[in-house]
């Protein structure tokens, strides 16, 4: 495991894993929100993302991106 970010080296995919739970209300917000992201990541503007998956349930997100 890298323990800094000169010791990743450019050739080998990254993933990221990540969750979070919303305030109450704020559920719809953060969707759109991730939404967005992962638009983003879809486009050439990260061409380097290999793929981007957001999971919701009531308030919770995860989210995966490589």
């Amino acid at each position: 495991m890298a323990t800094n970010y000169t010791d990743i080296k450019a050739d080998v995919p990254i993933t990221t894993l990540g969750s979070l739970k919303a305030k109450p209300g704020k559920g719809d917000d953060v969707a759109q929100r991730l939404s967005n992201l992962k638009a983003r990541a879809d486009s050439d503007v990260e061409p380097g993302t290999l793929s981007f998956f957001i999971v919701r349930y009531i308030d919770t997100f995860a989210f995966y991106e490589e």
